[in-house]
């Protein structure tokens, strides 16, 4: 395996994952990767209405990083930190889909509403 786009201390993590992926390796790169997590949260949230807890949106990203981890082809083209944040975006949006009670349409039909007003 070829570890050349990855720095010399993530391709030993990469490497030794790779090679044993217990969860202490995976606990390693989590470690590595969780700036890319609070900074997805902090954006999200930073759209979000007031109430939501910046660790509620941290905790669901981590799932998708950790989902991201496990998943991750180090063959493929793909720089890892752009592979991750899709997982980690799309983990906390299921979280957030997850906690309220109106449904999809619904949603959509009063944000269209919202958008309308906005329109000049």
């Amino acid at each position: 395996m070829s570890y050349d786009r990855f720095t010399d201390n993530d391709a030993l993590l990469w490497a030794a994952f790779k090679a044993s992926p217990t969860d202490e390796n995976r606990d390693r790169l989590v470690e590595r990767f969780m700036p890319l997590v609070r900074r997805a949260a902090k954006r999200i949230l930073a759209r979000m209405p007031e109430g939501l807890e910046l660790d509620t949106l941290i905790s669901a990203g981590t799932s998708g990083l950790r989902n991201a981890i496990t998943t991750y082809d180090v063959v493929c083209d793909t720089r890892f930190e752009r592979y991750c944040i899709s997982q980690v975006r799309g983990a906390i949006l299921d979280k957030l889909q997850s906690m309220t009670w109106t449904p999809q349409i619904k949603r959509y039909k009063i944000l269209v509403k919202q958008n309308e007003g906005t329109d000049l």
